[in-house]
């Protein structure tokens, strides 16, 4: 027969304890246990302190987190939910709303999310167990409105702080402090300055459904309106047919389509397939307003493949001003979000609300974007074209 082998400890990890530098110093525990702590120092002369440290960096000791969260009574930890997505835009808010919280003198409990799927429930009950002391939601949730009650319940249950951070979800709208960027205002300049450029007849690419797109719309549609034109409803892209009326401003939404749930969703490859579907319909426009910069730059590569001149023929324009904004065959006009602005309100509002000296205004904020124009929509050097008139 053979010899069984015992590995029930090859897998367990080795953490040094106060016993055991106690044993190796030839001291008591609670002598070492004050030492390290830094309490009642007078008691022991430098030579007992020293060897205490000696043998714990010889030992490789670390302090029980644990431990330490008895005696304090607090964890330091701010626990940030964050929503993963190829977009630079979320990969810099997540890089941002760490350096705020290690400024802050707190610590990061971070637990990332899938962009379709997410775990949140999960996530959220792993911080309380950790027990932090605030939440940050990072990103749009793209929950249906029981699963953000239900979630909403558990932190207020826990008595426990919580922001929001581009998040646009209902989540805000139940009492939580929210910070994000002033879509609305953004792509209402964005908008704007198409119209300023000559251009009359603009379509904007997001969807209804999601709440930082539609707030894309609702800016959009105000900047029309105020320059007199006609903005029609919003439709699906499969039900798209050209809406226009006359020779005057007129503006409608083309909702993007809805992914495939649980898969990696290629950003760029959404834009290509979008143009691609806006030729097949017969697009008659001469400006697009995407959503970023990364559905931005997929129509533009649809267009350079098919000989569409951009902006001689049709203007494009993104958002988030990410590298794609300025590394292809033409530079992108893009919204560029204040996101240092944005991570460093969240964490000081969070961190206000922890150590119970927050006022009424602490409720976060949204704050303003910048147009940052490049070739794509410029035409300052062109002569006004007709609208693109293309069927593929």
């Amino acid at each position: 027969m053979a010899k069984r082998v015992d590995n029930s400890s090859a897998s367990k990890a080795n953490y040094p304890t106060q016993l055991s530098i106690a044993r190796e110093a030839g001291l008591s525990r609670t002598t070492v246990a004050e030492i390290l702590a830094g309490k009642r120092l007078e008691r022991y002369n430098d030579e007992t302190q020293r060897k205490v440290f000696e043998v714990a960096q010889r030992l490789n000791y670390r302090p029980h987190r644990s431990a330490q969260e008895v005696r304090r009574g607090r964890s330091n930890l701010i626990g940030v939910f964050h929503s993963s997505s190829p977009i630079q835009a979320t990969v810099e808010r997540a890089e941002g709303l760490g350096r705020a919280i290690m400024r802050s003198g707190f610590e990061l409990f971070l637990n990332d999310g899938l962009w379709y799927d997410h775990n949140i429930e999960h996530s959220i009950e792993q911080m309380l167990r950790a027990r932090v002391e605030g939440i940050i939601i990072s990103g749009p949730l793209q929950l249906d409105i029981r699963k953000i009650e239900r979630l909403v319940t558990t932190l207020k249950s826990a008595n426990i702080p919580a922001v929001s951070v581009s998040a646009y979800d209902e989540i805000y709208l139940r009492g939580f402090p929210a910070v994000g960027a002033d879509f609305a205002l953004g792509f209402a300049q964005l908008t704007h300055h198409l119209m300023e450029q000559g251009y009359r007849r603009l379509i904007l690419e997001a969807s209804a459904s999601l709440g930082g797109e539609l707030s894309r719309y609702n800016g959009f549609g105000q900047a029309i309106r105020e320059a007199g034109g006609h903005l029609h409803d919003h439709v699906a892209l499969d039900k798209y047919r050209n809406p226009w009326q006359g020779n005057g401003i007129e503006g409608i939404m083309v909702d993007m389509m809805s992914p495939a749930a649980g898969r990696f969703q290629d950003p760029c490859g959404r834009g290509s397939a979008y143009m691609e579907q806006l030729l097949e319909r017969g697009l008659e426009a001469d400006a697009i307003v995407a959503s970023n910069d990364y559905r931005a730059f997929g129509m533009m590569t649809i267009c350079h493949r098919k000989g569409i001149d951009i902006p001689g023929s049709l203007a494009v324009t993104g958002a988030d001003d990410s590298y794609l904004a300025t590394h292809g065959l033409v530079p992108i006009t893009s919204l560029r979000q204040p996101i240092e602005e944005m991570c460093d309100l969240a964490v000081e509002t969070l961190v206000r609300h922890i150590k119970g000296t927050a006022t009424s205004r602490d409720c976060g904020g949204f704050l303003p974007c910048q147009v940052v124009v490049r070739e794509s929509s410029s035409r300052s050097s062109i002569s006004l074209p007709t609208p693109l008139e293309i069927t593929v």
